[in-house]
């Protein structure tokens, strides 16, 4: 499985400067629908193949729950999702808030599942 999500660090800014600490934030994008399986001819595609609802749900667990990043923020880049990839989604946020990780939410616009998706995290962008 292809590494998915994006590593930033960021500066704290105070009133006299930056801080020493630095904040480690892992992203997520989520483009289009999330594919129930690959495709069947996935092994000649190659490695632009979309990644599968499963290939996403491990990627917020496993960026939630290694202590890797101090937080954790999905962006919906024109996500089409359905309630089976709400439910599924939410719940690996749940398991990954249950760990001490916040999780942010961010979109241009909002579709009705992505505000349920939105129920399941710290804050909505």
């Amino acid at each position: 499985m292809k590494r998915m999500l994006c590593a930033l660090v960021v500066g704290l800014r105070t009133g006299t400067g930056w801080a020493q600490g630095e904040v480690r934030l892992g992203l997520l994008e989520i483009k289009g629908a999330p594919t129930e399986a690959p495709s069947p001819f996935a092994w000649l595609i190659g490695s632009d193949q979309a990644p599968t609802l499963r290939d996403i749900t491990e990627s917020i667990e496993e960026a939630t729950t290694s202590g890797d990043y101090d937080a954790v923020v999905i962006r919906l880049k024109d996500a089409t999702l359905g309630m089976s990839h709400v439910e599924e989604l939410a719940a690996a946020i749940r398991a990954g808030r249950d760990a001490g990780t916040p999780v942010y939410l961010f979109a241009e616009m909002y579709r009705t599942t992505d505000l349920m998706l939105g129920a399941s995290v710290d804050k909505v962008f």
